[in-house]
C-alpha cells in the first residue's frame, strides 16, 4: 500500500470516520511485504517492509505515531558472509487539524526481537540516519542470536522492532504481525503467509550463494 494511503487510512480510523468497530482497530501492524533487491539480475539483499501504527507512552503520553522500514538480511561485499539489518522511521501522526501530518521523530537505537524475547541489539555492528526523515538504519552481525530470531520469523510469523529515543531511554516495543498483508479502511485486515514465505526463500538462496563462495576459495 501506497504510504499516502496508509496516512489518510490510518487518519480516518484513528478519527473514528470510517466506523472502526474499536480502538484495537486502529493501532498494530497495518501492512507486510517481501521485497527483494538485486543488481544486474542477482539478488543481493531480502527485506520485510512494514507499517504499523503505536502509542508512545514512553515518551508522548500515548500520542499516535506510525512506524514504518524493514528488516533486512543482505550478502556482504565478496559474498562470504551475510548482514542483518533494520530500518526503523517514527513519526508522530498529528491531527491538530484538518489534515494528517506527519512528524519525524529519529529513534535513537533500534533493534530485533523475537516473540520468545531473545533480541539482537549486542550483535549490533553500526548506523547511520535512514535517508528518510525521522529514521535510522543499523546494521547487525548474523549470527547465532539472528539465526533464533529468523527461526522463530518462519515459524510464529512475527517480529518486534524495538526502539529508544534517547541514551538509555526506555525502549519501545513495536510488535509486527508478518501475516497481515493489507488492512482496509474500518481496519479489517488480510492475511497471508506469502511474505514470510517469499523471505524464508529468498534468505535461503543467499544462503547458499554464501556457501558457494567458501567453497570455492
Amino acid at each position: 500500500m501506497k504510504f499516502l494511503t496508509f496516512l489518510i487510512s490510518s487518519y480516518v480510523l484513528l478519527v473514528g470516520g470510517a466506523g472502526a468497530q474499536s480502538i484495537d482497530d486502529v493501532y498494530g501492524t497495518f501492512d507486510v511485504e517481501f521485497q527483494a533487491t538485486s543488481a544486474q539480475g542477482e539478488v543481493l539483499g531480502c527485506h520485510l517492509n512494514y507499517k504499523s501504527i503505536i502509542q508512545d507512552f514512553a515518551y508522548n503520553q500515548g500520542a499516535p505515531y506510525a512506524v514504518f522500514g524493514n528488516i533486512g538480511v543482505g550478502i556482504s561485499e565478496g559474498k562470504r558472509n551475510l548482514v542483518v539489518s533494520t530500518k526503523v522511521i517514527t513519526n508522530q501522526m498529528n491531527f491538530k487539524d484538518s489534515n494528517a501530518a506527519l512528524i519525524p521523530a529519529k529513534p535513537y537505537f533500534a533493534f530485533l526481537q523475537s516473540p520468545s524475547g531473545i533480541n539482537n541489539a549486542k550483535s549490533f555492528i553500526k548506523g547511520m540516519d535512514s535517508e528518510t526523515k525521522g529514521g535510522i538504519f543499523s546494521v547487525f552481525k548474523f549470527d547465532k542470536v539472528f539465526v533464533e530470531i529468523y527461526t522463530q520469523i518462519l515459524e510464529k510469523r512475527a517480529v518486534s522492532i524495538v526502539f529508544n529515543r534517547k541514551k538509555n531511554g526506555q525502549d519501545i516495543v513495536v510488535p509486527i504481525d508478518l501475516t497481515v498483508a493489507s488492512t482496509n479502511e474500518k481496519g479489517g485486515k488480510t492475511r497471508s503467509d506469502k511474505m514470510v514465505n517469499d523471505f524464508g526463500e529468498c534468505v535461503s538462496g543467499l544462503l547458499r550463494e554464501v556457501s558457494k563462495t567458501k567453497q570455492t576459495s
